[in-house]
């Protein structure tokens, strides 16, 4: 079965719904119990960054460290404002920390290993419906065809789904296919397809409306997005994955055996790709750590990647994501 969720005639308040509300009760519980749990042997990790983690996510960066140092570690995710505390003994040895997190709110003794993880956002398609793509590279339009394509096939089914209760990938949306601005709307344009809206919120209210696009959605996370699409729920699903995917260990990302990555399509059909990075951090009384695999993907491979940090991106969350979130739930467009 390729899509299992049953679509709706008529849409529906998402927030009031019980059912709805529930069934994500429910979900959540299951992720919760997911979660990685420390492994024996294991060198434990303090990990700061703005990033909702996924359970799946944490999984892949645990792997990817062990791929390049040949070390088993298990990553704890902690507030970015306790990482100082390390200073009194509090935290682990090392640390993985966002790039753009001022070096004074980190531990005055801790020292770079030199190592980092670079992760990229990138949207997942199941190989259920790769007969639909000629080229991996390919417009918001071109994309609107496909889910067109598979909605008449599967009327009851949604083809597409999104974590955007996660503040990162509204964000990232928002990066890819723009922001609201302060003109008003013509109804003639609402009623559009939703390749051919202005901005992120108004693409994917609209593409909620036409019903190609999950409206449970909008009350799920990362977590819960990535779950869905691991269960063959959804084709299409965007989410952070290493960059060692696309550099020749495909195996780190779970999703490999069952789907492929594609740059999330964009209105002009380039492909653009947000990136961040982790890097790793020591005190001087942790063991060296070596670098084994020096592999990365180029720059160019890749197109154009817009390279985010934290002191960048956590103006845009904290000042922006409310505007966006209620623009998609209320279509104030």
């Amino acid at each position: 079965m390729i899509f299992s969720a049953t679509a709706k005639k008529n849409r529906v308040c998402i927030t009031t719904s019980i059912n709805y509300s529930l069934w994500l009760m429910l979900a959540v519980f299951f992720v919760t119990a997911s979660l990685p749990q420390p492994l024996r042997g294991a060198e434990n990790v303090s990990l700061f960054s703005r990033l909702d983690f996924a359970p799946a996510l944490l999984e892949m960066i645990s792997i990817e460290l062990k791929q390049k140092t040949g070390r088993q570690f298990s990553l704890i995710v902690r507030p970015v404002e306790s990482a100082n505390a390390s200073a009194a003994g509090e935290l682990n040895d090392y640390l993985l920390v966002e790039d753009g997190i001022a070096r004074s709110s980190l531990p005055p003794e801790i020292e770079s290993t030199g190592i980092s993880i670079k992760l990229i956002w990138a949207m997942a398609v199941r190989n259920e419906v790769s007969h639909l793509f000629t080229k991996k590279i390919i417009t918001l339009q071109d994309f609107g065809t496909i889910l067109n394509e598979l909605k008449k096939r599967f009327p009851d089914r949604f083809p597409w789904f999104e974590g955007l209760l996660s503040r990162n990938s509204a964000r990232n949306f928002c990066l890819l296919l723009g922001e609201k601005k302060r003109h008003k709307y013509s109804r003639n344009l609402i009623m559009q397809p939703f390749w051919k809206q202005l901005h992120a919120a108004a693409i994917l209210s609209r593409a909620i409306e036409t019903e190609v696009l999950n409206p449970l959605s909008v009350e799920a996370d990362l977590s819960l997005a990535m779950e869905v699409f691991e269960a063959g729920d959804a084709m299409f699903v965007s989410h952070w994955v290493p960059e060692s995917v696309f550099s020749g260990s495909p195996e780190v990302w779970p999703g490999h055996k069952s789907g492929f990555l594609i740059p999330f399509p964009c209105l002009d059909g380039l492909a653009r790709l947000p990136v961040l990075s982790l890097r790793l951090w020591k005190t001087s009384r942790a063991s060296t750590v070596n670098n084994l695999n020096m592999n990365t993907v180029s720059d160019a491979s890749l197109s154009s990647m817009i390279r985010l940090n934290y002191a960048s991106e956590t103006v845009w969350l904290e000042k922006n994501f409310a505007q966006f979130y209620d623009s998609l739930i209320v279509g104030d467009l």
